[in-house]
């Protein structure tokens, strides 16, 4: 069983996701807010990201990638028919622009490099959720990033509190 060091899961989490996008948004993109923009960015993407995938490649998910190929390809599919479907939602919604997006119908350079990191990331989450069903940490982990996620929509587009 091929079992990743958690620690180094999470440091290259971090590296290719937050810290990639703190410096794309401040010299590659002209466009404001930066990031960080709000909770999902600073809660969801540097604790509960970073946490999930420390304890699901310690767990062995990367071992299911050689052997279990119908998970697999139901992961891919969909994970990029979720982030596909994501990118045409982000690229035209009317509320805000951010680094992702400069102006309406244009995502920027961080917006394609968020795509893919988003679209890796479906892909560990849904294959890891089909492995380890059973496991109560990473649904805790994952509950963590869904309520960053559905705090920040809450303040950006219902404002429900």
């Amino acid at each position: 069983m091929a079992v990743w060091n958690p620690v180094v899961v999470w440091m290259l989490t971090l590296a290719v996701g937050p810290a990639a996008f703190f410096i794309i948004s401040r010299f590659f993109s002209d466009s404001s807010p930066k990031y960080p923009v709000g909770e999902i960015d600073g809660v969801g993407d540097i604790i509960f990201l970073p946490l999930f995938n420390a304890a699901v490649f310690s767990y062995g998910v990367s071992d299911t990638l050689k052997v279990n190929s119908g998970k697999v390809f139901f992961a891919v599919a969909v994970s990029v028919l979720f982030t596909g479907g994501f990118l045409l939602w982000q690229k035209n919604r009317l509320t805000h622009n951010d680094w992702t997006r400069p102006v309406l119908g244009k995502l920027s350079f961080g917006g394609w490099y968020h795509g893919v990191f988003m679209l890796v990331q479906s892909f560990i989450v849904f294959t890891s959720l089909l492995i380890f069903y059973s496991n109560a940490l990473i649904w805790v982990l994952l509950a963590g990033y869904m309520l960053a996620v559905l705090v920040r929509f809450n303040c950006v587009y219902f404002r429900l509190v």
